[in-house]
């Protein structure tokens, strides 16, 4: 479940002052798998809360695949005269690349 800091933010960003149930679900569920990304690449266990320094990046990352509703698969499109242009994946290389892998603790221990 997403951090309360995250959702808030995240509805904050995208200005819902007064979420319906739906867009508040789907909020969640943004909010959530940019967390579970973070605490992946992070090796944090899922009970973990994220470290602060990627609490901002989580509501960018959860806005970012909230935003892209209904064109997943999509790299770019065209409608009424707005391109749009997606990187590949749920969340853009972009992002991914600021998040640093913790040092694995087997490196360090003699054998």
């Amino acid at each position: 479940m997403a951090s309360d800091y995250t959702l808030n933010g995240m509805l904050a960003w995208l200005g819902m002052d007064d979420p319906t149930d739906t867009q508040l679900t789907l909020c969640s569920i943004a909010a959530d798998d940019a967390e579970n990304t973070i605490r992946k690449i992070r090796q944090q266990d899922s009970s973990e809360e994220i470290e602060d320094i990627y609490k901002g990046l989580a509501i960018e990352m959860s806005v970012y695949l909230y935003e892209k509703r209904g064109v997943d698969g999509v790299s770019s499109f065209s409608e009424n005269g707005i391109s749009r242009v997606y990187e590949r994946g749920t969340f853009p290389n972009s992002m991914l690349r600021r998040i640093t892998p913790k040092a694995s603790n087997a490196a360090f221990e003699k054998e």
